[in-house]
């Protein structure tokens, strides 16, 4: 069975929540993307605010096939030319348009980046379909050249009364007996990082189906 991050994320653009900006400007990217100069989004911000997410929703919405690479896996020149080549130089499985999403960023930049920034710069300048990339920090100096031909969307912490409702909403579903307080505290304790939220929430009430400020507190 699934992990609750992945069986309550989003299938629709409209399932995002607090990202309001990054969602609305993704949606018009996508419905005008012939008519860009820049073909490819990077979307950046701390870990579990729904970047990740919001490419799948995207995709899933536009009826677009993901193509998903992993760039701390695929790192240098000859790596991701092969990758997110392959993927931008091939038609949809599926007679449909794609949309390729290059996650974590942020792993390529080290002594293992070979050429591989540059040769994911040239990639995006060749596409013809719409690029997502995911990272962290995107003002990294090695970044410089990749900014320039990338959208910049900021996806902020997530606010806690937002973690809260999502969390609240997959305790009900789950059958999860949970009062309100306690779900406010957990979603408090993520720090605006709802895969967190999710990871404490599915480890705490594994085997007893309930939630309480007791168990918060052993927890802490």
């Amino acid at each position: 069975m699934l992990p609750f991050q992945l069986r309550y994320a989003p299938k629709k653009l409209t399932g995002i929540k607090g990202q309001d900006e990054a969602v609305k400007a993704i949606r018009q990217g996508l419905s005008i993307f012939n008519k860009l100069k820049k073909k490819a989004f990077l979307l950046y911000g701390p870990p579990g605010v729904g970047k990740t997410s919001l490419a799948a929703a995207a995709a899933n919405e536009f009826n677009l096939e993901l193509v998903e690479v992993n760039a701390s896996e695929h790192r240098n020149e000859e790596q991701i030319l092969s990758k997110v080549g392959g993927a931008i130089r091939q038609q949809s499985l599926f007679s449909k348009g794609k949309l390729i999403l290059v996650d974590d960023v942020d792993g390529i930049v080290g002594n293992a980046d070979r050429g591989g920034l540059s040769a994911l710069v040239m990639l995006i300048k060749e596409t013809s379909f719409p690029i997502i990339l995911t990272c962290i920090n995107p003002w990294d100096h090695k970044f410089s050249t990749l900014r320039k031909h990338c959208t910049l969307l900021e996806l902020p912490p997530l606010q806690a009364q937002t973690i809260f409702s999502i969390i609240r909403e997959a305790c009900n579903i789950e059958g999860i007996i949970a009062d309100d307080e306690s779900l406010k505290s957990l979603a408090r304790r993520s720090g605006g990082d709802c895969r967190a939220a999710f990871n404490d929430l599915e480890m705490l009430s594994a085997g007893s189906k309930c939630l309480n400020q007791g168990m918060l507190e052993l927890m802490g």
